[in-house]
């Protein structure tokens, strides 16, 4: 019995690590993303024994004036820290052009990532000149005028150059149109873009415990190429969903 008891609790406790990794955010109906930001090796992390990181991260700001970050950790995105801002002086995350008043952004953590414990109640609250943080800016509603259906993740995924796997983050808009960012520096940069198709039945929904989440066809017009070249580009390749490895960060029904 108490070896039953204890594969059990092993099953329970991995299938909660396995929750946590691949949890994604559900945008609440009539709430849509605002704004998305990532950076490479931008977010602190103290690990156990003293020992600094500093985390690849995307910020991911819903027009209910909360917030979710993520961070990857071992290649996996953990949900890092939630909360809620707001913006002082009138200003939002419409970019602003040289010389223009920085955007004075008000962060209020609410819960926060701990080594080895996950994510915790936490309070603080800071203050930023958005525009100087040097994180580079994904999306934001403001400028695009089109929402945010769903953002995917992967690190060491999208094939560079001769040999190369870089991060990638994909956003999947509700025209069916998509951008794709890369790291082939070290700053995520505009990769690729185009359009999609799903199959019919298929969505981004995999909540579901289901074997074929259908196809998605992505048509890309336009590629970077080695050399950091943004050009012109026609290509057509159809997927198996949720069979790339990718991790869903987001995902808005509404």
């Amino acid at each position: 019995m108490k070896k039953i008891v204890s594969v059990v609790l092993t099953m329970m406790l991995l299938l909660g690590v396995q929750k946590m990794v691949t949890a994604e955010t559900r945008v609440p109906p009539g709430t849509d993303v605002v704004a998305v930001y990532a950076q490479q090796s931008k977010q602190p992390f103290a690990r156990q024994g003293g020992v600094i990181s500093f985390l690849d991260t995307v910020w991911i700001y819903l027009s209910d004036n909360s917030f979710v970050q993520y961070a990857f950790i071992d290649e996996k995105p953990f949900v890092f820290s939630k909360g809620v801002y707001h913006f002082e002086n009138g200003s939002s995350f419409l970019a602003k052009k040289a010389g223009d008043n920085q955007s004075h952004l008000v962060i209020k953590r609410t819960a926060k990532f701990a080594d080895k414990k996950g994510l915790k109640e936490y309070k603080s609250e800071r203050r930023y000149e958005l525009n100087s943080l040097g994180f580079q800016n994904l999306f934001c509603l403001e400028n695009k005028g089109k929402k945010i259906v769903a953002i995917f993740a992967g690190q060491n995924k999208q094939p560079y150059g001769d040999s190369r796997l870089i991060d990638t983050y994909w956003i999947f808009y509700d025209d069916m149109t998509f951008n794709q960012y890369a790291c082939s520096a070290s700053d995520p940069i505009l990769f690729s873009e185009g359009t999609y198709s799903l199959s019919d039945g298929a969505d981004f929904d995999y909540s579901e415990n289901k074997k074929d989440y259908g196809k998605i066809t992505i048509t890309r017009s336009k590629k970077l190429k080695p050399g950091f070249n943004y050009a012109n580009h026609v290509s057509s390749h159809t997927y198996a969903l949720n069979t790339l490895g990718f991790e869903l960060l987001v995902l808005d029904k509404d």
